[in-house]
């Protein structure tokens, strides 16, 4: 009997685990009426006269896993005519499919992707369009360092923030003279969230000058200014 049990057992354990996710696809959207977000990617980077695979998943909205069996049509678009698909209606027992398409031309290509019935739970078509721009890289984002430093410097700065400003609200004098002491170094740091830094080597030059900036104001400044009264009640 045990024997029985482990071989009615043995495809499910070698059965393989998807674990997509709408992180792992460049684009996710909502199927028409909301039954299933679906993710598409393009691999390699889609290029006129070269062969990409189209990576679609169809994603359970709220559990982020796979939706198993669905029965879909791929359709590629182009300036209204169709050169790729529409394919036969397929079925897919694991949620998930590659196809290979190759792109004529570059330019704002549609990605149709139609979706029936999941099995044991039949729903009517719906439709969702996918826009991919051939022959032009993905631009990225620039890695803003001067927002990131700031937002480590808040993360910082509102670790202790509360307890001073309940001193605050007990202390009037003490608010001021917080106010007063910090103003100038937290507008010198606002300035890292304005210039143009794109590169680590910007961030660690403009991050070493307003530091010092820092260091001027609060101990430079003053010692000159105290050794300057110091040296004129001597005389």
């Amino acid at each position: 009997m045990k024997y029985l049990l482990g071989l009615m057992l043995l495809p499910l354990l070698l059965s393989p685990a998807f674990a997509e996710s709408p992180e792992d696809y460049e684009q996710v959207l909502p199927s028409e009426q909301g039954t299933l977000d679906i993710g598409l990617s393009v691999v390699p980077e889609a290029e006129a006269n070269s062969i990409s695979k189209l990576h679609i998943g169809w994603i359970k909205p709220g559990f982020n896993k796979i939706q198993e069996h669905i029965d879909y049509r791929i359709t590629v678009i182009k300036d209204g005519e169709n050169i790729f698909g529409p394919i036969p209606l397929t079925h897919t027992s694991i949620g998930t499919v590659k196809i290979p398409v190759e792109f004529l031309e570059n330019g704002e290509h549609q990605i149709k992707v139609e979706m029936e019935g999941i099995l044991f739970q039949p729903i009517p078509l719906e439709t969702t369009y996918f826009t991919i721009n051939v022959g032009e890289k993905q631009s990225t984002q620039p890695i803003q360092y001067g927002k990131s430093f700031m937002t480590g410097f808040n993360q910082i700065y509102y670790s202790f923030s509360p307890t001073v400003a309940d001193y605050e609200r007990e202390s009037p004098v003490f608010k001021e003279i917080v106010k007063v002491s910090l103003t100038p170094m937290l507008t010198s740091f606002t300035i890292l969230a304005h210039v143009p830094i794109d590169t680590e080597h910007e961030m660690l030059g403009y991050g070493i000058g307003v530091i010092l900036l820092n260091v001027g104001m609060y101990f430079v400044a003053p010692a000159v200014l105290f050794t300057a009264i110091k040296k004129k009640l001597r005389k």
